[in-house]
C-alpha cells in the first residue's frame, strides 16, 4: 500500500469512528437518563415499600440491567479510544514518511545544482577549446578530440539533469499531497479527541448526579 492509499485508509477509518464515538454518547446519554429516572422512582418506591414492593422488586432488576448496558458502553468507548490512538500513530507515521521525502527533494536539489555547476564550468572548456582550435590550427586534432569529449560529457549531464528534474517534480508533487492529507487527518483527530472529551465528561456527570 502506498502513502497515498495509506492516508485514505485513515480518513475513512477516522470518519467510522467518529460515528461510532457519536452513536455511543447518544447511547450512553439516553441510558444515563434513564437509569437516573428509574432510580428516582426506586427512591419513591422505597418510601411505600408495603403496598409496592412487587414494582420496587422490578425496578431494581431494570437497574441491574441499565448498568450492566452502561458498563457495556464504558468498555467500548475506552476500546474506542484505544482505536484513536493507534489511529494517532499511524498518523505520525505517515508525518515521518512526509518529513524523509522532503530530505530527498533536499538532496535531489542539492544534486542538481552539483550537476549545473559542472556543466557551466564544461561549457568554458568548451569555449576555450573552440578558441585554441581557431589560433593553433597545428593542434586542430587534439583539441577537437578534447571538444569532442567535452560535449559527450555535457550531454550526459544535460540528460541526467533532466531525469533528476522530473524526479524532484514528482516528489514535490508527492509531498504536497501527503502534507494536505496530513493537516486533514489532523484536524479530523483533534475533533474526535474533543468529542471523546466531552463524552467522558457528560458520563462522569451524569454518575455524579
Amino acid at each position: 500500500m502506498n502513502l497515498r492509499d495509506h492516508q485514505s485508509v485513515l480518513q475513512t477509518s477516522l470518519e467510522e469512528l467518529q460515528e461510532k464515538l457519536k452513536l455511543l454518547e447518544t447511547e450512553n446519554a439516553s441510558l444515563n437518563k434513564e437509569l437516573k429516572d428509574l432510580r428516582s422512582q426506586l427512591d419513591a418506591a422505597k418510601r411505600t415499600y408495603d403496598v409496592q414492593a412487587e414494582m420496587v422488586n422490578q425496578l431494581q432488576s431494570n437497574i441491574s440491567v441499565l448498568e450492566q448496558d452502561v458498563a457495556s458502553k464504558d468498555k467500548q468507548l475506552v476500546e474506542l479510544k484505544n482505536s484513536l490512538t493507534k489511529e494517532e500513530e499511524q498518523k505520525s507515521h505517515a508525518l515521518e514518511q512526509s518529513e524523509q521525502q522532503s530530505r530527498n527533494i533536499q538532496s535531489l536539489e542539492k544534486m542538481l545544482s552539483s550537476n549545473t555547476e559542472e556543466i557551466n564550468k564544461s561549457n568554458e572548456i568548451i569555449k576555450r577549446l573552440q578558441n585554441e582550435v581557431k589560433s593553433f590550427q597545428t593542434k586542430a586534432k587534439l583539441r577537437g578530440q578534447v571538444a569532442a569529449e567535452q560535449e559527450r560529457l555535457l550531454v550526459s549531464k544535460d540528460s541526467e539533469i533532466q531525469k533528476l528534474n522530473v524526479e524532484l517534480e514528482g516528489v514535490k508533487s508527492e509531498l504536497s499531497d501527503v502534507t494536505k492529507r496530513n493537516a486533514h487527518i489532523v484536524e479530523e483527530h483533534r475533533q474526535v479527541v474533543q468529542n471523546l472529551t466531552e463524552a467522558q465528561k457528560t458520563i462522569k456527570s451524569n454518575e455524579a448526579t
